[in-house]
């Protein structure tokens, strides 16, 4: 079982660190031939790209986290399946005319003017080959086909880098050209998911009697989780970009000074995503393990060490990142975007505190209660949205910024509270406060000194990785030792 989960651990890890590793080449092409300002407008309808993704997957990525092993069959998974993606595509199909329809609508709400409208005739194609492609990665994930999700996971990446670097080099480079490209990579990684998601249904098709491509029942029940979700999907992609198109009608007194504001903003909070890689891999390893340990004796202990490991060791990481947040931006982001530097910090504290929001939401979807984690993320949005309108106006991007620091520990400290209250785990508070208090440092330090420190910041950055790398072998060991004590204890 060790060598089993550090193999997948392996394959995520490379796989996701290959997919950032190409985006990370985009920032300094990105900030080399676009102004902030037209930074701004490619970030502003990215918010709207993922904003109505939601819509388009009708929340069925949840829904696949906690129906996909209600029952263990062949003609189960296939009817699942196949019932997922006829209903996504049905939904996507009227969404994709809508959106087109009203393209001049959007763009004005998106970045103050229908300028930029022509973008949606490619931007509908993006969201629905885009979720279809997703849909087919959550699949592979529960099924814990780590291989096979790395190496799909990669293919869009790679097609979109690789455009965009030709036309980077052939001076044929603009806002259009780059949603053009985004259209063909979500097409060419759509087709590739389709070819891989058929291939298995064909592999499992060969042993069933009855064949049921559809089925209503199954429908109504992940939809009833599913669509439950989108509010709060909604208003969790709105805790996490409300700060950036608030900033869009806050941040200026013209709409190019608003703009500016919002470029160098979304770049440095880009770059703070680094630590979505911790995140990420936290999910893409764990969580469908732990839904399968759901039911036995050893998950509540498992889920413990879970939460204790993220904060310590993601903890160090975002240590990290934030205290060479300077270097990271000389090395990759063009000088006009230097005035970011400080906004990195968020973008890292942010993403780190929903790793601890994730790590807290498995309580909620073993219990398949939805609506708290709804409530939570709503209450949060909410706050979020009405700290910028006060922030933004007396302190621009870092006002912003604290306000989504704020709103995220708010969903974080009440997730804590009702997932003890409903699945009681043993989470202790006192982590993520004294991981808060240990970001704060070098997040305090970029914001108010300008003295560079490089030996001193390397020399603890060393220290701290040494701590993290001793502490993750030593906890990894133990955890899957005792999982596999467990498991033979529980059989």
């Amino acid at each position: 079982m060790i060598k089993k989960y550090l193999k997948k651990t392996a394959e995520y890890a490379l796989g996701n660190a290959f997919n950032k590793t190409l985006l990370i080449l985009l920032i300094p092409i990105f900030t080399k031939n676009m102004l902030p300002e037209e930074y701004a407008v490619y970030s502003n309808f990215m918010i709207f790209i993922t904003f109505a993704g939601f819509f388009y997957s009708l929340g069925l990525q949840q829904s696949i986290f906690s129906h996909f092993y209600d029952e263990h069959t062949d003609e189960y998974r296939y009817t699942f399946i196949n019932s997922v993606f006829i209903t996504i595509i049905f939904f996507g199909i009227f969404l994709s005319l809508f959106v087109f329809v009203f393209r001049n609508f959007f763009a004005i709400i998106m970045v103050r003017s229908n300028e930029f409208s022509h973008l949606f005739y490619y931007i509908p194609v993006i969201i629905f080959c885009d979720t279809l492609y997703s849909m087919t990665l959550n699949f592979l994930n529960i099924m814990e086909q780590s291989r096979k999700f790395a190496i799909l996971s990669s293919i869009r990446t790679i097609i979109l880098v690789t455009l965009i670097i030709f036309y980077a080099i052939t001076h044929n480079f603009s806002i259009q050209t780059i949603f053009l490209l985004m259209m063909i990579a979500a097409f060419s990684g759509s087709l590739a998911a389709f070819i891989c998601l058929r291939k298995y249904l064909k592999n499992i098709s060969k042993t069933l009697t009855a064949k049921h491509l559809f089925s209503m029942k199954l429908t109504r029940e992940i939809l009833k989780f599913g669509l439950i979700m989108i509010p709060g999907a909604i208003a969790m992609h709105l805790l996490r970009i409300s700060d950036r198109y608030m900033i869009t009608y806050l941040g200026g007194t013209t709409v190019k000074a608003a703009l500016h504001q919002v470029g160098i903003y979304s770049l440095g909070y880009r770059v703070g995503l680094i630590m979505q890689f911790v995140v990420s891999l936290i999910s893409l390893v764990y969580f469908p393990y732990a839904m399968k340990i759901s039911k036995t004796s050893f998950a509540k202990e498992s889920y413990r060490k879970l939460f204790k490991n993220y904060i310590i060791i993601g903890g160090i990481f975002a240590f990290i990142i934030i205290l060479f947040s300077r270097e990271i931006f000389q090395l990759f982001v063009d000088e006009r975007y230097w005035e970011g530097i400080g906004i990195v910090a968020f973008g890292v504290i942010s993403s780190f505190l929903t790793g601890v929001f994730n790590i807290l939401n498995i309580s909620f979807y073993i219990r398949k209660s939805a609506k708290s984690i709804a409530l939570a993320v709503s209450f949060g949005a909410i706050l979020n949205i009405s700290l910028n309108f006060i922030f933004i106006p007396l302190w621009g991007n870092i006002g912003a910024g604290f306000s989504s620091i704020i709103s995220f520990f708010f969903i974080v400290i009440y997730e804590l509270i009702q997932s003890e209250r409903i699945f009681k785990i043993g989470n202790n508070y006192f982590y993520i406060q004294f991981s808060l208090f240990f970001l704060a440092i070098p997040t305090i330090y970029n914001l108010y000194c300008k003295s560079e420190f490089l030996l001193i910041r390397i020399v603890i950055s060393i220290l701290f990785a040494i701590i993290g790398i001793y502490f993750f072998l030593r906890n990894y060991k133990e955890f899957f030792v005792n999982e596999k004590r467990n498991e033979a204890r529980a059989s």
